[in-house]
């Protein structure tokens, strides 16, 4: 994701006080997207003879992954940027981060490692050594071409972000915010620049999957923190109320040349197109937060976006173990062997599969675990009710 994981607030999907529930919308777009990838692999070998086009591009399914990037940059570093010099901000940051990610992370690996449940989620036959998993660095497994138990395969995506949690908040205590803008723009570039590097050489191709490399996998995180840099400069009302059109332009020619790309021989529009999918994410972000009328933005208020959006974390978490289990029962039963009846139908039990039960463990997990990390306050203070309602208020959510 990513894509993957910010603390639920009040008015989640925040900046200052006001609700954008187009980003609600974004990350629920991005939840299908990377669903539907998934779906489409179960069958691949139809794909391939009937549908080549879309098999050769599935993937670039990851650019879903690039917006639960971009989101997590933009809507934690709003929290960094914002409560950055407040005295208890590293204590109150981690605690509610661990509070957001480890129960349900934590509850995906308790289940996939019950050895009664080898048989299907196959974790003896995994390569991966399981305390990776714990540490949140099994994506460097993933980089040498290791692959994991399918039901864990989705969580290269969390270690990556849990990589920025850990180091980003620390470079934004101990720099100016405006360095903290400058490495953005240098890690954006420097990553951009590993990874054609990579893809000119045919023996590193073959050693490193740069697609799970936190150093060539994670510049969204980088583009969407400098986009919260971004829209808290004074220079940044003046765009807005000047130049509103071009950022409607500019938002619109990224997410058509994104669209481009995907038409493009896999891989080698794949470096530069990961760079041209966070940047057209962040443009949209931007429209979103300065209330551009962009029609683009429109559908990312259907209500099927925001429902989805609103348990996403669940959702994405669990969605390839659940995947799984669908198969097992075999819904090709159901449309009488059709392969894209199949998909379809598997497609939306998928969905229902998953948020019924991200629906229970949002009630009775993840909003009870975040109310006791929110008694944590940035001043180390205990918050009295009208101030941790002023603070939620600042606060944002990320991606998952």
């Amino acid at each position: 994701m990513n894509l993957s994981t910010a603390e639920s607030s009040v008015s989640p999907d925040t900046v200052g006080t006001r609700r954008i529930i187009e980003l609600d919308g974004l990350r629920g777009f991005a939840a299908l997207g990377v669903i539907a990838g998934h779906v489409l692999e179960t069958q691949l070998d139809w794909l391939r003879n009937s549908h080549p086009l879309l098999h050769d591009r599935l993937q670039f399914i990851r650019y879903s992954v690039d917006i639960f990037f971009v989101l997590s940059g933009f809507l934690v570093g709003g929290m960094f940027f914002d409560h950055k010099h407040r005295s208890n901000f590293l204590v109150a940051f981690y605690t509610r981060r661990a509070a957001r990610i480890l129960p349900l992370y934590y509850l995906l690996l308790a289940v996939a490692f019950l050895p009664i449940l080898d048989p299907w989620s196959k974790m003896s036959e995994m390569k991966i050594p399981r305390w990776t998993y714990l540490v949140f660095i099994d994506n460097f497994w993933h980089s040498a071409f290791i692959l994991p138990s399918k039901w864990l395969g989705i969580l290269w995506t969390i270690c990556i972000e849990e990589q920025f949690y850990v180091v980003a908040p620390l470079v934004v205590v101990w720099c100016s915010s405006k360095t903290v803008a400058r490495l953005c723009v240098v890690c954006a570039l420097g990553m951009l620049g590993l990874r054609e590097f990579i893809l000119s050489d045919a023996s590193l191709v073959a050693t490193i999957n740069l697609w799970r490399f936190t150093f060539t996998a994670g510049d969204g995180l980088a583009i969407g923190l400098l986009g919260a840099w971004i829209v808290r400069q004074p220079f940044w009302n003046s765009v807005v109320s000047h130049h509103g059109h071009y950022l409607r332009l500019g938002t619109w020619l990224g997410f058509l040349t994104m669209i481009s790309l995907i038409t493009q021989p896999f891989p080698h529009s794949r470096g530069i197109g990961i760079t041209i999918a966070s940047l057209a994410t962040l443009m949209v972000i931007l429209c979103a937060h300065s209330s551009q009328n962009l029609a683009l933005l429109k559908p990312l208020r259907w209500h099927v976006f925001l429902e989805i959006g609103n348990y996403s974390y669940f959702i994405y978490l669990f969605h390839q173990m659940i995947l799984s289990l669908l198969l097992m029962i075999g819904p090709e039963r159901l449309t009488g062997g059709i392969p894209s009846l199949t998909l379809a139908a598997l497609f939306f039990m998928l969905i229902a599969a998953t948020l019924l039960p991200a629906i229970q463990a949002k009630k009775w997990i993840e909003d009870p675990v975040m109310a006791l990390a929110k008694r944590v306050s940035w001043d180390g203070r205990p918050e009295t009710a009208p101030n941790r309602l002023k603070n939620d208020a600042a606060a944002v959510v990320d991606a998952h």
